[in-house]
């Protein structure tokens, strides 16, 4: 081929450089928003909209939350798995899935609690447990829950859990509430 020149391949090179290293600034921006959402709020359902409106604002991607027909509060406990489960959700469909559209739906079933979160990215050939997804089978082994993790037939990647015995939980719920005042 023709002779290269090497000033301009230089030049090309710091170019694609500080692109990656601003968008991995840009995605660590992002995450850190996600995560340090320290508040009251934090055991309270109502943090998943805070989240949902975080996120959207931070990244630009879509998030549709549909609360279907579950309850105000869940109880400390679960609340914050629902709440750790979204920001999870949320965090790989930017840093692994390139997604541009999110979707969070919540039901109760049958004594069960479920939630999807699925996105609309590249999805995964295979599925590694890392931290997040280990912590989040961790949370919900404790009160008998269980996530499942894939690509979605439509395409891109969907998280589901089900936490199993509701009406259980919620009878020690109230009892603490009732024995807390």
């Amino acid at each position: 081929g023709a002779p290269m020149n090497w000033d301009r391949v230089l030049e090309t090179f710091e170019t694609v450089r500080s692109l990656a290293a601003n968008g991995l600034r840009e995605t660590r921006r992002t995450l850190h928003a996600i995560r340090d959402i320290q508040s009251p709020m934090e055991s309270s359902l109502e943090a998943l909209w805070e989240i949902k409106n975080i996120f959207q604002k931070v990244t630009g991607i879509t998030v549709v939350l549909d609360r279907g027909n579950m309850r105000t509060d869940y109880g400390r406990t679960i609340n914050k798995i629902l709440i750790r489960t979204m920001q999870e959700g949320l965090t790989n469909a930017v840093r692994h899935g390139q997604a541009t559209y999110v979707s969070v739906y919540f039901r109760e079933d049958g004594g069960c609690l479920y939630m999807t979160v699925k996105d609309n990215g590249i999805g995964s050939k295979q599925v590694v447990k890392g931290i997040g997804l280990a912590g989040m089978e961790e949370r919900l082994s404790a009160v008998g829950g269980s996530l499942r993790a894939g690509d979605s037939a439509e395409g891109g990647f969907k998280l589901e859990i089900k936490i199993p015995a509701m009406d259980l939980l919620m009878e020690e719920y109230e009892k603490v509430k009732a024995a807390a005042g």
